[in-house]
Parts: structure tokens; C-alpha cells; sequence
């Protein structure tokens, strides 16, 4: 069983409205890219339309070039690249969907389903010291938030900190004892142990 699920995000307040923009054009232009992809995007408690049909394939790709253009008005625009990088990470261009999750860590890094994002393409990229890195700041900032505590095992598992990762698990699952993918996440790492193959971190 892959670790994806951990990495779901909720419902943000970012999809529900557009960042405050400078002018109606930049604005316009966001809520226009926002809408053809959103439709695409994997969001917790929402079966997402298929992103590889035809019409997916379209709607995605008009949108992410909607949302470049924002980026190009906004540099500081991290709602922008936050969406390009699930409606990339949707198309299945990982490469693409990290670069834009980096862009909108580097704004906005303690911001949890940024950084949670940002962690899963990292690690997806084979870049585990970055995801080690992200993971840990964000779950120090946010220390209560369970779901996050679990995301810095996993990143700590990939990069092979076993000890870590088995001592960040059990805080993860101090937090929240009942939760059945950190439970997972404590076997996955005693199978590691035992000379198992680490889980798949990039399932779609």
C-alpha cells in the first residue's frame, strides 16, 4: 500500500477564493485557471474528474498556462504555483509539479498543505533531504498536527534515518492513536528493517 493517501490535502481556502491580486485582469485570470483545473486535482473526501482524457488533458493545460501568466503578473502569487503543481502533479509531470510546489514552499513554508505538498514532490523526485528538511520545519511550526508529524516519518524513512523515522512515527501515532495509515506507516518502517523495499511514494 503506498503512502500517497498521507499526503491528501483538505479543502483550502485557497481553492474557495482567489489570492488578493493587484487588478481584476490578474484576478480573473486565476479564478479562470483555478476553475479548469480544480475539476483534476486530488483533494481529500473528493474523487477527482479522470485528468487523462481528452478533455482533462485540455482543461489542464489551458489552465496551467492561465496560472503562469498570474505568476508572471504576481511573482508572489504561491496560490498560483500552489495549483500549478496539483494540476501538474494531476497530468502526471512530476517533474513539473515539483518545480511549482518548490516556488510556492519558497513563499509560503509553513503553510501545511504547501509544505505537505512540496514533501510528497520532493520525495517523489528522489529528493529526500529536501522532503526531510520541509517536513521537519513545518511539523516543528505546527507540532499538534499529527498528519504532518507522520508526513516527516515518511520523508525520514525515504532517506533511510530509520531510528528517526521509527521515533517520529510513534509521536505521530501518540497524536493520533487510531490512525490507521500512521499504523501502516510504523509496520512499513519494521519492514524496512527487516530488508523489505521501502513503500512507493509516487502512486497517483
Amino acid at each position: 500500500m503506498p503512502l500517497r493517501a498521507k499526503f491528501a490535502v483538505g479543502v483550502l481556502a485557497l481553492c474557495m477564493a482567489a489570492p488578493a491580486l493587484a487588478g481584476e485582469d490578474a484576478k480573473a485570470l486565476f479564478d479562470r485557471g483555478v476553475a479548469l483545473v480544480d475539476p483534476y486535482i486530488t483533494l481529500s473526501g473528493r474523487s477527482d474528474a479522470d485528468p487523462k482524457s481528452v478533455q482533462g488533458r485540455q482543461s489542464i493545460a489551458r489552465g496551467i498556462a492561465l496560472l503562469e501568466q498570474v505568476t508572471r503578473m504576481r511573482p508572489d502569487s504561491w496560490q498560483s504555483f500552489w495549483f500549478i503543481g496539483k494540476a501538474s502533479q494531476a497530468a502526471g509531470d512530476s517533474a513539473a509539479a515539483y518545480d511549482a510546489m518548490k516556488k510556492a514552499y519558497a513563499l509560503q513554508p509553513d503553510q501545511r498543505d504547501v509544505a505537505r505538498e512540496f514533501v510528497f514532490e520532493a520525495l517523489c523526485t528522489a529528493r529526500s533531504g529536501e522532503a526531510v528538511t520541509a517536513a521537519r520545519r513545518v511539523s516543528a511550526a505546527h507540532p499538534d498536527d499529527a498528519g504532518l508529524s507522520a508526513n516527516l516519518a515518511v520523508a525520514l524513512l525515504a532517506d533511510r534515518q530509520l531510528d528517526a523515522a521509527e521515533q517520529e512515527a510513534a509521536r505521530a501515532l501518540r497524536l493520533a492513536p487510531g490512525d490507521p495509515i500512521t499504523r501502516h506507516l510504523a509496520q512499513a518502517i519494521a519492514d524496512v528493517r527487516d530488508g523489505k523495499p521501502p513503500p512507493e511514494y509516487c502512486a497517483q
